[in-house]
């Protein structure tokens, strides 16, 4: 494969996260083509995972396409000390491609299964889960009872609950 325009590679190559949902996407310096993989579930006990095999960019439509994809529900059992696969779909394609003026990336599949999705970068995902959480920070009250939360700068926070004596 030819390589890659350093920019493309560096707008594309991140991990992208929505609900539920986290996409990766890299760029393989040896063999010079983008890599994909995505995972739905969370780290549950089971997880629907996609892989493509083979990811190209076209320039024309600014989009990243990705062909030869699988689909499998992925479980660790623990019985056997092992991570179980069961492929759901093969032969899957995928096209990649960022919201007009946004840096959020649509994921548009051969199935239909992430058209919903509106993924961002996760160092943005996390900077924006941080400052709703500072919303919480500080003193809240109502009548006797005081909350106080503080942050401790290590992604957990402090919370006192103080109820006043009653006469």
């Amino acid at each position: 494969a030819e390589t890659e325009d350093m920019s493309v590679i560096d707008r594309f190559s991140d991990v992208w996260v929505d609900d539920n949902i986290s996409v990766e996407i890299w760029f393989g310096e040896e063999d010079k083509a983008f890599h994909c993989t995505a995972v739905h579930g969370g780290g549950e006990e089971e997880n629907e995972v996609w892989e493509y095999a083979a990811c190209r960019y076209d320039a024309e439509t600014d989009t990243l396409i990705c062909e030869d994809g699988v689909r499998a529900l992925e479980h660790y059992d623990e019985a056997a000390q092992a991570l179980q696969s069961d492929v759901q779909a093969e032969g899957l394609t995928a096209e990649f491609s960022f919201r007009e003026g946004e840096d959020v990336l649509l994921w548009k599949d051969s199935e239909g299964l992430a058209k919903d999705y509106a993924l961002k970068r996760l160092d943005a995902r996390e900077e924006e889960a941080y400052e709703e959480a500072q919303g919480y920070v500080g003193r809240w009250g109502s009548d006797r009872a005081t909350i106080d939360i503080t942050d401790n700068g290590d992604d957990s926070y402090n919370v006192d609950i103080t109820w006043a004596n009653s006469a």
